[in-house]
C-alpha cells in the first residue's frame, strides 16, 4: 500500500535531525576522520548505517515487544553499550599520540564495528524505539511505513555520519602538530564518554 505524502517529510526531519545530531557513533567517526582520513572512515560509516537500519527493521518487526516484556534486557543492553563504547572512549582518552597520528586509534574502525556500534549504542536504540513509536502507522499499511522509514534512515544516515568523518578529516589541517592532536583526541573521547553517560543515565 502506498504511504501518504504527509509521512515523508516529518520523517525525513526526524532522520536528518537524529543522525546528525552528536552522539558517539559520529563521535568516532570524527575522529577517525581526523587520524586516518575520510576514505579510510567509509567503511565504518556503511557499517553504522547498516546497524542502524537493521535496528530499526528489527523494532518494527517484532524487537520492541520483546524487550517491553523482557525488561532485564534492557539492562542489559546498557551494560554492553556502556563496556563497548567505554572502551573506544578510554582508548581515544588514554592513548599518548606523537607526530604519527595513527597512535591515537590502532587503526580506523571497520564494517563490522561500525555495525555494532549501533547495536551498542544507547542513542539508537531510544531513536529507533521512538521512530516506529512515532513514525509508523498501524493497520494493513504498517509493514509499509516500516520499511519506508528504515529506506529513509539507509539513505539520510550515511551523508549524516559522513559530515562527521569530513569534519574531522579537514580539521587535521588545524592538527598540525601532535600535541594538537592529542589534545583532539582527549576531547573527542571525552565527548563520547559524555553522550554514552548521558543517553545512559538521563535518556
Amino acid at each position: 500500500m502506498l504511504i501518504a505524502p504527509g509521512f515523508l517529510i516529518p520523517a525525513l526531519a526526524f532522520a536528518f535531525v537524529t543522525s546528525v545530531s552528536p552522539g558517539p557513533v559520529n563521535v568516532i567517526s570524527a575522529t577517525s576522520g581526523a587520524n586516518f582520513g575520510f576514505s579510510r572512515t567509509v567503511p565504518h560509516v556503511l557499517g553504522a548505517t547498516f546497524g542502524f537500519t537493521s535496528l530499526l527493521l528489527g523494532m518494527g518487526f517484532g524487537l520492541q515487544g520483546v524487550m517491553l516484556r523482557a525488561s532485564w534486557l534492557h539492562w542489559v543492553l546498557k551494560g554492553v553499550a556502556a563496556l563497548f563504547l567505554g572502551y573506544f572512549a578510554f582508548v581515544m582518552i588514554m592513548r599518548r599520540s606523537s607526530t604519527d597520528m595513527t597512535e591515537t586509534l590502532p587503526r580506523p574502525p571497520r564494517l563490522t564495528e561500525g555495525f555494532l556500534l549501533q547495536w551498542t549504542n544507547p542513542k539508537a536504540w531510544i531513536v529507533a524505539a521512538t521512530g516506529v513509536g512515532t513514525y509508523t502507522m498501524q493497520g494493513p499499511i504498517y509493514t509499509s511505513s516500516v520499511l519506508t522509514l528504515s529506506a529513509i534512515f539507509a539513505l539520510v544516515c550515511f551523508p549524516s555520519i559522513s559530515i562527521w568523518a569530513a569534519m574531522g578529516h579537514g580539521a587535521t589541517k588545524f592538527l598540525v602538530s601532535g600535541n594538537a592532536m592529542r589534545w583532539f583526541n582527549r576531547s573527542m573521547g571525552v565527548l563520547l564518554l559524555g553522550s554514552v553517560i548521558a543517553v545512559l543515565f538521563f535518556g
